[in-house]
């Protein structure tokens, strides 16, 4: 079994950099894991909170693959 971790956008703070890094290091000890980064959403500081989430959900959602068990057509 593989494991995918899809997130929206990349932090530029330090600290969750170094966090996110200790968690993949520790996870792929045990099971296999790769990350995927989907860009976040143009003028997401304009959006609606709904707004926001329905972009970001569409593109978490177009990220899956055919075949995959998550994928939704």
């Amino acid at each position: 079994m593989k494991v995918y971790f899809i997130q929206v956008g990349k932090t530029d703070q330090g600290y969750l950099r170094d966090g996110i890094s200790i968690f993949e290091r520790r996870i792929k000890y045990y099971i296999p894991l790769e990350v995927f980064t989907v860009s976040e959403a143009k003028g997401f500081a304009k959006m609606s909170e709904k707004q926001l989430k329905d972009s970001e959900g569409q593109k978490l959602l177009n990220s899956c693959k055919q075949g995959d068990p998550h994928h939704h057509s």
